[in-house]
């Protein structure tokens, strides 16, 4: 029987509960994480503190009433993903309304105040629009469904824009650079705060077995489209001409860009230098070249064993190999690219990939900007910071404004 203690028994005058929160973020960057879970034994909190790849956990304490409160930090201003661990097994906070989904794994949000987090927040400027919006793909033969961002005022206008092609990476679906990468709140506030063009961004799902995400169709099809290039050619054959006869946009190379992050780095490497009278701005956001078919070199090592097999895949490239394949990928390039980056944190487990795919082009004597950025690995905390970067870049040159 629960005494009156117990957290779960109403405890306010008015006999309701008395109200827990959680978490609260304080003003040094600490975080307190709290549940009412009498029954349980054990609870810890894991998240993407203070990085996916050297997680923290913070083991919660229980006191008499059966409320359980942990405090992780000080952490940097960022915004981070966890979930609880009660008894071993993973949950969602239910104090928590943010949380995010990244494929199949969900988890809760929460911002540490600041400079830098302060593009990923809601903020009180003018708003886009993000429509989620189905159209026809004939050659994956599927309905697929893409999120579409459009600038402040769009519906109001008659302005023409520059579009950008954002790619998301392996295991996950056209939600997550909505969800994981906060770009719509990042496209608000660089435009409220002037340092882009305003443009239109297509964020489509690059799993070429999928209609649409699974939390929207389930499918009987495994997710994902490693070692294929069926969905960067659908991109050139069905995306563009959609977007273009639906949107008000300026349908020309010189306002069209890609760029994706890992699988959607390659597939945007790929799509750009096999039709280069598509795109004039291409990013490569830690880029997973080794799913280009022939490009990958199985390592002597094997990978991350808790990935399943299914999905291991090789961490080595023969970048001679992969740029032999692409005909448009010769010096002459150079003249009709205006903005041509690889960005990889250097903490990442396929830099020497970039490195070595690097050189190659060096020999073919393409020009791109490399860039290693200490300190992030293979992680949206790097990928929300390059796509800020990419966007106060991209349409810049010449006369790149909407008109």
């Amino acid at each position: 029987m629960k005494d009156a203690s117990d957290c779960t028994k109403p405890t306010a005058p008015s006999g309701g509960m008395e109200a827990l929160v959680s978490p609260t973020v304080m003003p040094d960057g600490r975080v307190t994480f709290r549940l009412c879970a009498p029954q349980a034994s054990n609870v810890v909190v894991r998240g993407s503190f203070p990085n996916p790849y050297e997680p923290v956990t913070v083991t919660m304490a229980k006191d008499a009433s059966g409320r359980w409160s942990g405090t992780a930090g000080p952490l940097p201003p960022e915004i981070y993903a966890y979930n609880f661990y009660i008894d071993g097994v993973a949950a969602l906070d239910p104090l928590n309304a943010h949380s995010q989904r990244d494929g199949r794994r969900i988890s809760n949000t929460f911002i540490v105040p600041g400079a830098k987090s302060g593009l990923y927040a809601v903020q009180a400027v003018p708003h886009g629009t993000v429509s989620q919006i189905w159209y026809k793909s004939p050659s994956l033969k599927l309905q697929r469904r893409t999120y579409i961002y459009t600038p402040p005022g769009y519906e109001d206008g008659a302005v023409r824009y520059p579009v950008l092609y954002l790619l998301h990476g392996g295991f996950g679906d056209e939600d997550a650079w909505s969800s994981n990468g906060r770009a719509s709140q990042i496209l608000d506030n660089l435009i409220a705060e002037g340092r882009m063009v305003p443009m239109i961004v297509v964020m489509p799902n690059g799993n070429a077995t999928q209609s649409a995400s699974p939390d929207i169709v389930e499918e009987s099809v495994p997710q994902g489209s490693f070692m294929s290039t069926e969905f960067p050619e659908s991109i050139v054959t069905d995306l563009i001409p959609f977007v273009d006869r639906t949107y008000r946009t300026l349908p020309d190379r010189t306002h069209r860009a890609i760029a994706g992050l890992s699988m959607g780095g390659a597939h945007a490497f790929w799509a750009a230098f096999h039709h280069l009278d598509k795109f004039a701005w291409v990013e490569s956001m830690s880029g997973g070249y080794m799913i280009i078919p022939g490009a990958g070199i199985e390592a002597s090592k094997p990978t991350d064993p808790n990935i399943p097999a299914v999905f291991r895949l090789p961490m080595e490239i023969d970048a001679v190999k992969l740029i032999a394949n692409l005909p448009d990928l010769t010096q002459d390039a150079n003249a009709k690219l205006s903005l041509f980056t690889m960005v990889i944190g250097e903490k990442d487990r396929l830099l020497p990939q970039q490195r070595a795919l690097q050189a190659a082009l060096a020999t073919k004597g393409i020009n791109v900007k490399a860039i290693e950025m200490p300190g992030f690995s293979h992680e949206w905390g790097f990928w929300r910071i390059s796509l800020v970067d990419m966007l106060t870049r991209l349409f810049r040159a010449g006369d790149q404004k909407p008109h």
